[in-house]
């Protein structure tokens, strides 16, 4: 009985010694996977100067013809009065591209419907004056207007407003292209990938 208690007296002794080494200095540890570094970056003043030099910004040009510019370091990038080469200007960018795509729409169509409206009103104004100042019956006769001077008068009118409500809403969709292309260069600056592009929902709006 007693060799079997200094059996097991000397067997305990033993594993503490070997677990007390184990502990020590210089003794073999389990070893930690360590988690990879994420990719370097620019410094914050080169990634702050390239994005000055490449964001863009909407200016409002005074003038006879009045309209939105585009300006990309200091300098008007000459979309021109459709936004011809857009796709060069913004790529990159596929929410500023589908915006500018609607833009070019809308200045497309708007611009020549209201400019056929105009026109439709002033021919009906110039032959009314002739219709009283010449005696003549072209549009107006004794017994009242003719069905061409309701038709000059509500088609050109319809024609008109159509053409303007679009040239109105364009510049929205070219500001949403310029924050899109900017919202999206920074997150190139900053390592991210650029969100799919999304459908856009026509948007006419009266701007008084």
């Amino acid at each position: 009985m007693r060799r079997l208690l200094t059996s097991l007296c000397c067997l305990g002794l033993s594993t503490f010694a070997l677990e007390v080494e184990a502990q020590e200095p210089g003794a073999p540890r389990t070893e930690i996977e360590e988690v990879p570094a994420r990719p370097s970056t620019p410094s914050g003043t080169n990634a702050l100067d390239e994005y000055l030099a490449r964001s863009m910004e909407l200016r409002f040009e005074p003038g006879m013809f009045s309209q939105f510019e585009v300006y990309q370091n200091g300098a008007p990038i000459g979309l021109g009065f459709f936004g011809g080469g857009y796709e060069e200007i913004f790529h990159g960018s596929p929410d500023a591209l589908d915006s500018m795509s609607t833009y070019q729409l809308l200045r497309a169509v708007g611009f020549p419907l209201w400019l056929a409206g105009t026109v439709a009103l002033t021919v009906q104004l110039a032959i009314l004056l002739v219709d009283v100042f010449e005696d003549t019956d072209i549009l107006v006769n004794p017994s009242g207007p003719k069905p061409a001077f309701y038709g000059l008068l509500i088609g050109g009118a319809v024609t008109g407003i159509a053409g303007g409500t679009m040239m109105q809403a364009a510049p929205s969709y070219l500001n949403d292209a310029v924050l899109y292309y900017n919202r999206d260069l920074l997150r190139e600056l900053r390592g991210q990938r650029a969100e799919l592009p999304h459908p856009a929902a026509l948007r006419l709006t009266l701007n008084f």
